[in-house]
């Protein structure tokens, strides 16, 4: 079984919890878009996780902004049912 370093953890675990917080701060004015948003940020933080990847601080931003960028083109073609 992979380890991931702890510290590396916490890190991805607080960008996921600053999504949710600042989310909640605006909680009347969440959009399909935010909910996307989220989803697609701690779909990507799991991936990294799982797969025990440990890249630096602007890797982890770059990577996530291209994924991102493809994902929201995607899903600007699909409607979500929640």
């Amino acid at each position: 079984e992979k380890k991931v370093d702890r510290k590396f953890e916490l890190k991805l675990l607080k960008i996921l919890f600053d999504s949710f917080e600042i989310l909640s701060e605006e909680l009347n004015d969440i959009f399909l878009s935010d909910l996307i948003e989220l989803h697609s940020r701690s779909k990507f933080l799991i991936e990294l996780l799982e797969h025990d990847t440990v890249p630096d601080v602007c890797s982890l931003n770059l990577k996530f902004t291209k994924k991102n960028s493809e994902e929201k083109l995607l899903k600007q073609k699909k409607t979500l049912y929640l």
